[in-house]
């Protein structure tokens, strides 16, 4: 079974936005294919404490994270030569 997450409950997650806060979607970085990989959110503060920022990374899975994917590694395999 697949797990999809939206951007919107990642940020709920990780920014806890509340009623009057606003959430901005800074940056959006994809890859060559047009695919969305990786935004930067912030939200504002209304307590004087200043904006939070963080980004998201969407993986292979289709959840975004906020720490980025691994990148493939070149592997090599060998099989067994049946005789």
């Amino acid at each position: 079974m697949m797990v999809q997450q939206s951007l919107r409950t990642a940020v709920g997650k990780w920014l806890d936005p509340k009623e009057g806060h606003t959430v901005r979607v800074l940056t959006v970085r994809r890859c060559p294919l047009g695919r969305i990989v990786s935004v930067c959110v912030e939200i504002d503060a209304l307590h004087g404490s200043g904006p939070r920022a963080l980004f998201f990374f969407r993986h292979a899975d289709r959840v975004w994270r906020v720490f980025p994917p691994e990148r493939a590694r070149p592997a090599m395999r060998v099989d067994r030569l049946e005789t």
